[in-house]
């Protein structure tokens, strides 16, 4: 892509290692659920790890979707990457699922586009309207949000329910072996990564801070905390969003190159238009 006068030739990720990168992440999340269940972790040093561990799991999953994907493993050994999931909530979206919706978000919010806003033609955006704390109860609860929209579209796939036939009955098991207090606890664990998590990439990212340059504006103290606590892949992916749109092969940490680029060229900013 060209920005002013500079060239730019960045290269998609590769599929195959995202997709090792999310499984074992997802692995050791497990590992920590199974010490907390186990009573080796107290509830908040469960949640700590948990945060740790999960966010960095939610940003390589979206990420993986935007990933070069010639460069891929054995379909059989994917599909043990793609259908991995957190037992607290095994009616989670398969990636062929989300991808294809996620991909519908990128064409409602483009350079240049107003967003339609229609939620079940794009059900990314029921996190981006009716105002904070409508969105904060969709992202809170965005599985079953979504679960109910694909119901009202008769879109279930069948990879959706290959995953809940594997995971419902281990979440049964896991209820049946360290009881309800502990799935709850692993099950409000999830809830507050929702939250937050859909909250600042959706919500916030699409209506309150879609702009370029935002980077340049956030203190230096509060951009070292979300890389400490959330990873570099998530702030890289959370400052440049905006850019991240304009350009969605790009890779999270290539990002601030065209960002950067913009602000030296602003006759060639893409037009980025908000939400609401």
């Amino acid at each position: 892509m060209k920005i002013g006068d500079e060239e730019f030739n960045i290269p998609a990720e590769s599929k195959r290692a995202l997709d090792v990168e999310v499984t074992l992440m997802t692995a050791m999340t497990y590992v920590v659920i199974f010490a907390y269940a186990l009573d080796y972790l107290s509830w908040p040093v469960f949640y700590l790890l948990f945060h740790l561990l999960y966010m960095r799991f939610f940003m390589g999953a979206h990420d993986r979707m935007h990933t070069d994907q010639l460069r891929r493993w054995p379909r059989a050994i994917e599909l043990m990457a793609e259908h991995f999931a957190v037992v607290a909530v095994p009616w989670a979206e398969p990636i062929d699922s989300i991808r294809k919706k996620h991909f519908t978000h990128h064409l409602e919010h483009m350079p240049g586009k107003v967003p339609g806003g229609d939620m079940l033609k794009d059900p990314h955006s029921i996190y981006e309207s009716g105002g904070f704390w409508r969105s904060l109860f969709y992202c809170t609860f965005f599985e079953e949000a979504q679960l109910v929209i694909d119901i009202r579209n008769r879109n279930i796939t069948t990879s959706r329910w290959i995953r809940l036939a594997i995971y419902l009955p281990l979440l049964v098991l896991f209820v049946l072996s360290f009881g309800w207090e502990k799935y709850l606890g692993v099950v409000l664990a999830v809830r507050l990564m929702s939250a937050i998590a859909w909250l600042s990439f959706s919500w916030f990212s699409h209506t309150q801070t879609y702009r370029f340059g935002l980077d340049k504006k956030i203190p230096g103290f509060v951009k070292i905390l979300l890389r400490m606590t959330n990873g570099k892949r998530v702030s890289d992916g959370f400052f440049r969003h905006t850019s991240h749109h304009a350009w969605p092969q790009v890779p999270p940490d290539k990002l601030f190159l065209l960002d950067e680029a913009v602000m030296r060229y602003p006759d060639s900013m893409p037009e980025m238009i908000r939400s609401s």
